[in-house]
């Protein structure tokens, strides 16, 4: 599941105003839309568009790379 969330709802969320998080668009495979080809190891995919789909750099898109956690938090069940 995806949960959207808007910054207001992260008072106190650490992050660095200083990061640019470009967003870039490539084609993918047209025979395997899974199939995409970036060699930039840094970037992943942010989401998917017509004909290709949008990158993002890791550390935009992965909470680990800022210090986050994959442990659920106590207020979960």
């Amino acid at each position: 599941m995806r949960l959207f969330i808007d910054n207001h709802d992260l008072p106190h969320w650490k992050s660095n105003p200083g990061v640019n998080c470009p967003i870039k668009g490539i084609p993918t495979d047209p025979l395997n839309s899974l199939v995409w080809n970036y060699a930039d190891t840094s970037f992943d995919v942010y989401y998917f568009v017509s004909g290709g789909l949008n990158i993002a750099t890791k550390h935009c898109l992965d909470c680990k790379y800022q210090g986050g956690t994959t442990e659920r938090p106590k207020f979960w069940q």
